[in-house]
């Protein structure tokens, strides 16, 4: 009932009507308004092996609306609204969350109101409050997960500067996570810097404190470069985590533990050649550390899309992989990636322990409709094979179809 009373009272937005305000005055509430959206068909396949559950099968449909513009006619303030619609029209052979009859899909049928924020604008500074998308860096930390047809959104206060040459600082109190399937209270601070050393190279430093849950400190170096014909990227990042220090409900949550990634890729006339390397640290359970972990982040974009590992092993997590492809204007991108998995720590087997956690195959097409601005169609798969380790002994394949139409008028 508070969605659709909310969203009564801004439907006027939607119209960019005028608020009387006596009869011989009046004035527009949203002006030189930009509607945007999306409508994201996609059928998704899961299986988990020999878990005694059914294949789930899922025919979903992500609906977005928004709109934005200049609030009181001012040239500071601006606003956006957006709402977000998942369905999946009644066909529900699918659980989205363990214990159910069939396996997970995390895309139940829902609808959120995804954004709603107002932006302050001043010189190089901008201030926004309400309901809203953060995605920093390359999302690992933090980010919208939009790969789910529900994303991840933040109701938050956060600062943009750009004050100092070449640089973005960002700082943010996030009071609120709303998830893919539920939200959560948090009471958070987020920080993070980037700075443009060079054209092609951008240094990041970040603190992501997360109430109760632990402090992640880190450092990035990421870049590109090369001729037309010999193109690179790289990334190489270090992070650390210790106990909470912003404390919320709860407290004595225990956190310690390192983070690495190392990135390479190279696109050769649209041969596309890259690898990686992403640890996680972990824990042999005796020696009072945590395992690290990044709750906010961009899961499915990391560590196969199988999905296997969106929650750490309590071992750690080191992936190692492997990624060739093609890319053209007119062919569209093919990509395969092949991942190593394994512990940092040993963990139990049936018969021991091992530090083996399984390998995964992973690919990928996606194709923008060559007159179609906004279309773009895609599919997806991933197969992962299973260790011996308690927890991950059951091979686990999914696929996705999509079509993915996008669009902004004014």
């Amino acid at each position: 009932m508070k969605r659709l009373m909310l969203s009564l009272a801004l439907a006027p937005l939607f119209m960019g009507a005028s608020v009387s305000v006596s009869a011989a005055e009046s004035f527009e509430l949203f002006s030189d308004a930009k509607f945007s959206g999306q409508i994201r068909p996609r059928y998704e396949f899961a299986q988990i092996v020999s878990n005694g559950v059914d294949a789930g099968n899922a025919a979903t449909m992500r609906t977005t609306l928004g709109m934005g513009g200049k609030l009181l006619d001012s040239k500071a303030l601006n606003g956006y609204f957006e709402l977000t619609s998942v369905n999946n029209f009644g066909y529900d052979k699918y659980s989205t969350a363990p214990g159910g009859m069939y396996d997970v899909v995390e895309d139940p049928s829902q609808a959120r109101i995804g954004q709603a924020y107002v932006d302050y604008t001043t010189g190089t500074t901008l201030l926004r409050a309400g309901r809203q998308i953060i995605n920093l860096d390359n999302e690992r930390f933090i980010g919208s997960h939009d790969w789910r047809q529900m994303p991840q959104s933040f109701d938050a206060i956060t600062l943009v500067d750009n004050h100092l040459e070449f640089t973005t600082l960002t700082a943010a109190y996030v009071a609120k996570v709303n998830g893919v399937n539920g939200s959560m209270e948090t009471g958070s601070a987020v920080f993070n810097a980037a700075v443009q050393t060079s054209e092609d190279a951008v240094f990041n430093v970040y603190a992501y404190m997360l109430a109760s849950i632990h402090d992640t400190y880190g450092t990035s170096l990421s870049g590109k470069g090369g001729p037309d014909e010999m193109k690179y990227s790289y990334r190489l990042e270090y992070a650390m985590q210790s106990d909470a220090s912003l404390e919320y409900r709860t407290s004595g949550v225990k956190a310690d533990s390192n983070y690495m990634n190392f990135d390479l890729a190279l696109n050769a006339e649209g041969v596309i050649l890259g690898g990686g390397y992403e640890a996680f640290g972990g824990t042999d359970g005796t020696d009072g550390k945590t395992a690290f972990s990044a709750p906010l982040g961009s899961h499915h974009a990391f560590n196969g899309w199988a999905d296997v590992f969106t929650d750490k092993p309590a071992g750690g997590l080191q992936d190692t992989s492997v990624r060739v492809g093609y890319q053209s204007k007119s062919l569209g991108k093919l990509m395969g990636v092949y991942h190593i998995f394994a512990a940092e720590k040993a963990m139990a087997t049936a018969s021991g322990t091992s530090k083996d956690l399984g390998s995964e195959i992973d690919a990928v097409y996606v194709m923008q409709i060559d007159g179609t601005p906004g279309v773009s169609i895609s599919g997806k798969a991933a197969f992962y094979s299973k260790s011996d380790i308690i927890g991950y002994t059951n091979d686990v394949t999914k696929y996705w179809v999509q079509l993915d139409y996008q669009f902004e008028t004014k």
